[in-house]
């Protein structure tokens, strides 16, 4: 009866541990390369890139950076600048994708930490200051490279940091 009990609950555990995942990965996203080619940028914070034989939307973890197309707003201070920056770094080069716990946003975007030659370029955009690091729990496995990154941007008055009113 114990072992039985026993063989339960941990059966219970693991299903609690599989559902934790707010949006479940989809079977192509299971299959997919964790390596890819950027098609697009839409903006500093917001890439297209081929995965496969999927074009997918991929929106940077752990990073916002000043919008710049919204029909009713102006771009925000450094918005330019940072969207430039990230096409001139990663549009029509290769990288590699790696996800943290949600694999996709509300808006069905592609959620993950970008690398480009071998360096985690979403900390590379706070760090030169064309965004700001920013928490979206539970996706935080850079979270404190991020971090350091912006405190020093900051501090040096690097990006946005010197060229916009905070």
């Amino acid at each position: 009866m114990k072992r039985a009990t026993a063989s339960a609950l941990a059966a219970i555990a693991l299903i609690a541990q599989g559902c934790r995942q707010t949006q479940p990965a989809t079977s192509t996203e299971e299959v997919q390369p964790a390596e890819g080619v950027v098609t697009t940028v839409v903006d500093a914070d917001s890439i297209h890139v081929i995965l496969g034989e999927r074009t997918e939307r991929i929106r940077l973890i752990g990073v916002d950076a000043p919008e710049v197309d919204h029909p009713d707003q102006p771009a925000e201070c450094y918005g330019h600048e940072s969207a430039n920056f990230t096409q001139r770094t990663l549009e029509g080069r290769s990288i590699r994708i790696e996800f943290d716990v949600e694999r996709r946003d509300r808006f069905d975007r592609v959620l993950a930490y970008v690398f480009h030659d071998s360096e985690l370029f979403n900390e590379k955009l706070v760090a030169e200051g064309f965004a700001v690091e920013r928490s979206y729990p539970p996706n935080l496995a850079h979270q404190e490279e991020l971090r350091g990154a912006e405190a020093e941007a900051r501090q040096n008055g690097r990006g946005l940091w010197g060229a916009c009113e905070r």
